[in-house]
């Protein structure tokens, strides 16, 4: 069967140049529209480059060749950008056109551009470079494993495909070949463009799919304000690692928080700063606890620290250290108008894996740290304080229920009685 390779570039031309228009307009459709935005131009670059290749009678042989090579590498350029824009990295413009840089560099020997051994083996090595650079940042980022292991697989088949190009460079035939009846490497590119270019356009696709997926299930499981877990997160995190640990016979402990007169500060001074005393104590606790610990807004200014394989008396050192640092930033800052906070912790150790049981012993020692004077860390076990010499206390320290209220404001401010 006669084939005519040149008909068979134009048909992958027009895929690719449509292919990045499907691209560019589901950028539109997305919040985060640089990732798919860069791999539409790079589609549109690389279709445009391949048909200023094909225009023999149109255009002077250099000027066709410097230019089409040119657009195609910068595409390959804007695809290794497209796929660092896909887990947040910022734009590499010295990386997006530095292939092209070369190439045009280059361009300026003579016998560079006369020879077309020379001109493939460099084209055909720096695509290949771009190529396996998209597929490696696409496996730094493996989150969506589902959609970005075939795009690695197809890019480093792609750039295997060019280096092998480059290596045979010197037994290619002439580009005014016409028509062809051996599978040669016209006819292997020409195929192998075609599958790569419709392939990676739907992993694209999938990989900023499954991106947006995962980001909506993230939001659903993290406090707006402070980016801790919420309560949600809580049940569906913090119990899979209680569980986890639990069958391992690891030590899990769990520490309780509560802001000292946040809410006196909060109805006084308004949202704003008892939204800021929130983040402050969020930011503080995140940095004295570990990569693998968790820590949860369980619900206005009530925190819960989950430290998996940490002792009773780990956790305690570690909640005295969030204490003594907040109360620090928050007596310089005077913006806290004496907002402190106490902290009540437990441990498997004492009370086994039940999410329910560690919870409350955390909470009866928390309460204990409020009715010996606030701002302390208590540890469940501790002797517990002299009773109250009145009733009073009971309405300056309601019972600490998890169950939830309603919250007027990001804080969770409400008009119940707080501590």
């Amino acid at each position: 069967m006669m084939l005519d390779v040149r008909t068979l570039f134009v048909v992958v031309v027009f895929i690719t140049i449509v292919a990045g228009a499907w691209l560019s307009f589901s950028a539109l459709q997305h919040r985060d529209r640089r990732p798919l935005a860069l791999w539409g131009g790079c589609y549109f670059l690389v279709g445009f480059g391949v048909a200023v290749l094909a225009t023999h009678e149109l255009m002077p042989d250099a000027a066709r060749i410097i230019t089409g090579n040119s657009l195609i590498l910068l595409g390959y350029g804007a695809a290794w950008q497209g796929a660092r824009a896909f887990d947040g990295r910022p734009m590499q413009w010295a990386g997006f056109s530095l292939g092209t840089v070369i190439w045009l560099g280059v361009c300026l020997i003579p016998t560079f551009l006369e020879t077309l051994a020379l001109r493939v083996m460099l084209v055909s090595g720096v695509i290949a470079a771009y190529s396996f650079a998209t597929a490696m940042e696409l496996w730094r980022g493996r989150g969506e494993l589902a959609s970005r292991v075939p795009g690695v697989v197809l890019l480093c088949v792609h750039a295997a495909i060019f280096i092998i190009r480059a290596i045979d460079a010197p037994n290619l035939p002439l580009p005014d070949s016409g028509f062809l009846t051996a599978w040669n490497w016209n006819m292997v590119l020409a195929f192998e463009t075609l599958i790569f270019m419709l392939g990676m356009a739907f992993i694209a696709t999938a990989i900023m799919k499954e991106k947006l997926s995962f980001e909506h299930r993230r939001e659903a499981l993290v406090d707006p304000l402070t980016e801790a877990l919420n309560r949600r997160g809580f049940e569906l995190r913090g119990l899979q690692v209680l569980r986890r640990h639990a069958a391992a016979h690891e030590p899990i402990a769990v520490i309780a928080f509560d802001l000292d007169h946040f809410k006196s500060v909060n109805d006084t001074f308004g949202h704003a700063m008892g939204d800021a005393i929130l983040v402050q104590f969020s930011q503080i606790a995140s940095r004295y606890l570990r990569s693998s610990d968790m820590l949860f807004r369980m619900g206005g200014e009530e925190f819960t620290a989950l430290l998996p394989g940490a002792s009773v008396n780990d956790a305690h050192l570690v909640a005295d250290r969030i204490r003594s640092s907040f109360f620090e930033a928050v007596r310089q800052s005077c913006d806290g108008r004496g907002v402190t906070v106490s902290a009540g912790v437990a441990s498997s150790g004492t009370h086994g894996y039940d999410a329910e049981e560690l919870l409350s012993a955390a909470d009866k020692a928390l309460y204990r740290s409020k009715n010996e004077g606030r701002n302390r860390v208590t540890q469940d076990g501790d002797p517990l304080p002299p009773p109250p010499l009145s009733g009073s206390n009971i309405a300056i320290f309601p019972s600490r229920g998890r169950n939830g209220s309603l919250h007027q404001s990001a804080n969770g401010s409400s008009s119940e009685p707080r501590r």
